[in-house]
């Protein structure tokens, strides 16, 4: 009789056992789910980030030649303006001139 029992004892546990690992399977294929989830936003946001790099000298490129044609701009205002001032300085003293001959 001891036998049996030891035998019934011994099914119980391995029937306890499959069921315990029957119920935490799930789980870990949920786990598992969660770290390829995980590790596929780490990988995105890893090939953003690269391409952010290797974009930025590009848009520095970019932005220092949009720079160089606003200030090459602003040079030839500067110079239109200094041209009209001298354009306009003659006039302003023969003006002075004539209202003083009066």
């Amino acid at each position: 009789m001891a036998e049996s029992e030891k035998l019934v004892a011994l099914k119980k546990m391995y029937v306890y056992i499959i069921l315990n690992t029957a119920k935490e399977a799930p789980n870990r294929v949920m786990e598992y789910e969660r770290q390829v989830l995980r590790y596929h936003s780490n990988l995105c946001n890893s090939k953003d980030e690269a391409l952010r790099l290797l974009l930025a000298p590009v848009a520095l490129e970019q932005l220092s030649s949009i720079i160089a044609q606003a200030v090459q701009h602003e040079v030839r205002l500067v110079a239109g303006v200094k041209t009209i001032k001298k354009q306009q300085h003659p006039r302003d003293n023969s003006l002075r001139l004539m209202s003083w001959r009066r």
